[in-house]
């Protein structure tokens, strides 16, 4: 099946289910009629709790002392940083011949990946790149931990509680950067 959105069906009792109609093309170029196929549940995660926690970051972002707000040019900085410390990301160890190379290299990543925490070590770069919270890499479940863990490490930021971070972002707009 190609990639994009998946179909969305409404079950209509006894074991029926029928594609929404703007699936309906893509099923019929994608499967064959009565060949069996397997449907996993997916519990969605609320668009107005994605809504509240980019909200919820752009308030923390606004609301950083000078020597942070230096330190996060955007709130997409600041949200991929506090995914990086509460672990949701990747690592990538690399071994150089020297700690010049490392160096060399370090700044070379920089250059192309502005989010990214880079940790060099002699001659090892480590590299931390932050997971993505899109709806097709995140469950709700792994979302709703994420975002509870970057909520309190920007909340202990600036010395409030997540509950208190929540209520200033309340009803608050955020359009998150292309």
């Amino acid at each position: 099946m190609a990639k994009g959105p998946k179909p969305v069906f409404d079950y209509l009792g006894n074991g029926w289910f029928k594609a929404e109609a703007r699936f309906v093309w893509e099923c019929d170029q994608n499967f064959v009629v009565h060949q069996k196929y397997r449907m996993d549940i997916v519990d969605e995660r609320s668009a107005a709790s994605h809504s509240h926690y980019f909200a919820c970051i752009n308030e923390a972002w606004n609301n950083l002392g000078e020597s942070q707000a230096k330190r996060f040019p955007s709130p997409e900085h600041l949200r991929k940083w506090a995914l990086i410390q509460a672990n949701y990301c990747h690592a990538d160890h690399r071994v150089f011949s020297t700690k010049q190379d490392a160096l060399t290299a370090a700044a070379a990543v920089r250059a192309r990946d502005k989010y990214a925490v880079i940790s060099v070590n002699d001659n090892i770069v480590t590299i931390y790149t932050a997971e993505s919270q899109s709806l097709k890499d995140m469950d709700k479940q792994r979302f709703q931990a994420s975002k509870d863990k970057v909520l309190e490490i920007l909340a202990d930021m600036l010395h409030i509680t997540p509950k208190q971070l929540e209520r200033h972002a309340k009803g608050a707009e955020y359009e998150r950067e292309s």
